[in-house]
């Protein structure tokens, strides 16, 4: 038995790419199902689909960089799917996806076995592709742009930053109307975790929330009074 898959090649950032996995030397099987590894900073996972192209499992419940592929069984002995991402070329043009921890079911039992360790598919953008202000804006979209929000605006002592979506590290400055940084902190944008920013330290007046994740920058204004 062994597990095998063919490299796959994109011309086009944000393109969908199907990588076809295949058990082989397989007999009386019912299913079976490999871990899969991949690099979130330019693959998003949207789940596996059958050879005839149902889709047989849900990309919401994988942890991130990892998820199960389900692959049924073929009537010749064979089994076959494909592994669905969104390809983001981002700061390199190739990127690798890992197929391995295969789990097999069959009539009689279920047994877990790693064969051949491992196989990889190799994923390239064309040469000239890859820009990253692109790939993220077709990534996340005018989501990006939008999704912060401050709460309360007016604010007193603290203030706090919202994210709709999980977007990484930023920068968060708060910038006076003379273009002055006046406090900058890193921070991890994450829509469960909001990100608590104290005032105390400004005088009363208008300021300027500038957020900047990746290639794009938001500015957010706001009133601060002594509280």
């Amino acid at each position: 038995m062994s597990i095998s898959t063919v490299d796959a090649l994109t011309d086009t950032i944000g393109a969908e790419i199907d990588i076809p996995i295949v058990i082989s030397n397989s007999s009386a099987i019912n299913s079976a199902e490999v871990t899969v590894h991949y690099d979130t900073s330019m693959l998003v996972y949207r789940g596996s689909v059958s050879a005839s192209g149902n889709g047989i499992d849900e990309p919401g419940i994988q942890l991130p960089g990892q998820s199960r592929l389900l692959i049924p069984a073929a009537s010749n002995g064979d089994t076959l799917a494909y592994a669905r991402f969104d390809f983001y070329p981002t700061t390199q043009p190739c990127t690798e996806v890992t197929f391995d921890s295969l789990m097999v079911t069959s009539n009689q039992m279920m047994c877990a076995a790693l064969r051949n360790t491992s196989a990889t598919c190799h994923i390239c953008s064309s040469n000239g592709c890859g820009n990253g202000l692109i790939s993220q804006f077709m990534r996340y979209g005018t989501a990006l742009l939008g999704d912060l929000t401050v709460q309360p605006n007016p604010a007193g002592s603290q203030m706090i930053l919202h994210t709709s979506s999980t977007l990484g590290l930023a920068k968060i400055e708060i910038i006076d109307p003379l273009g002055i940084s006046r406090q900058s902190i890193v921070g991890t944008l994450d829509s469960k975790q909001p990100i608590n920013l104290d005032l105390q330290a400004l005088a009363e007046g208008l300021y300027y929330l500038k957020v900047t994740s990746g290639q794009f920058t938001r500015v957010i204004p706001f009133v601060h009074y002594e509280h």
